[in-house]
């Protein structure tokens, strides 16, 4: 359940991203998955150590917490940069 919202979250993004600069979008997809890289190897070193010293559910718990507390920095991220898309968002 969680690995969909980290989808549709990423997806949101991508969609996000891919408006910001028509020049840029390559170096800015580039650093969007490094940092997705980052997350892929820090994840679950963290994760391990919080299996091993606070319990076999903390892992889970934890991820819930930060996806959840990704949402709000989402949309105050798009907010702050809808002014300066090259390509505006429908609603």
């Amino acid at each position: 359940m969680e690995s969909q919202f980290g989808w549709a979250g990423g997806l949101i993004l991508q969609s996000v991203i891919s408006r910001i600069s028509k020049g840029h979008r390559g170096k800015i997809f580039g650093i969007s998955q490094w940092m997705s890289f980052v997350g892929a190897i820090v994840g679950p070193i963290i994760g391990g150590f919080a299996w091993d010293y606070l319990g076999h559910q903390v892992p889970f718990i934890i991820s819930i917490f930060v996806e959840a507390s990704l949402i709000p920095l989402y949309i105050i991220a798009i907010k702050k940069l809808k002014p300066y898309m090259a390509e505006q968002l429908d609603y």
